[in-house]
Parts: C-alpha cells; structure tokens; sequence
C-alpha cells in the first residue's frame, strides 16, 4: 500500500531525528531537490546535500524550529517554517507520488550574526 502525502511528509519530519538513511529513504531514486546551491539529483545527491546541511545546524536548532504554516492538497505540500535566530524564515515545497518525494524546493534565510534574545 502506497503511503499518503501526509504519512510521507510525517515521515519526513521524524526522519531528521533519525539520520541521513531515513532522510534519504523518504524520497524516489530520481528524485529532484532544487536548493539555494543548486539542483540535486538522485539519492546520492540528496544525501550528500542532507549530510552538508544537518552539519551546519547549530546548536539549539531543534528545539527552536516552528512550523508556521502546513498546506497539504493531493500530491502537494508547502511547509513554512523557522528556527529563531538563526533561520527567520524558510519555506519548502513538496511534490508527492506513490509514497515518496518526488520533487521538493527549499528557501531558507539565514541570518549570519543572529542577536541574542
């Protein structure tokens, strides 16, 4: 049985806590993500964005990130969200089919010298 959007996306958000494998695993083997660097291709490409991005986190981000608004219809998905003072704003698109991800597009404002609270 193939999973819903909404299962897929579930997953996807639990798969953070879990590593770069699950992350991976969420997304079909010629899945596209289209990222402020550049278009990445396939699970190796993916991984390898995953594993650069997961490294750049900072300390705290976890327990800072909020989802701000969740719009799921059919096969698509938009996921604003942020992670204060770091990440002000960020916004990903989701395209999904047959349980996966098929395409996603992620905009992320980063603030470089974040103030303290």
């Amino acid at each position: 049985m193939t999973r819903s959007t909404k299962e897929v996306m579930e997953s996807h958000y639990k798969a953070f806590r879990k590593g770069l494998d699950a992350i991976v695993a969420d997304y079909a083997d010629d899945a596209v993500l289209m990222a402020p660097d550049g278009m990445h291709k396939g699970h190796a490409a993916i991984r390898k964005f995953f594993e650069a991005e997961l490294a750049g986190f900072p300390d705290g981000f976890w327990s800072a990130l909020q989802t701000l608004r969740l719009d799921m219809d059919g096969d698509f998905v938009h996921y604003l969200w942020q992670a204060k003072p770091w990440y002000p704003v960020a916004a990903d698109a989701f395209t999904i089919r047959d349980g996966k991800i098929v395409f996603q597009t992620t905009s992320v404002l980063i603030e470089k010298n974040p103030k303290p609270w």
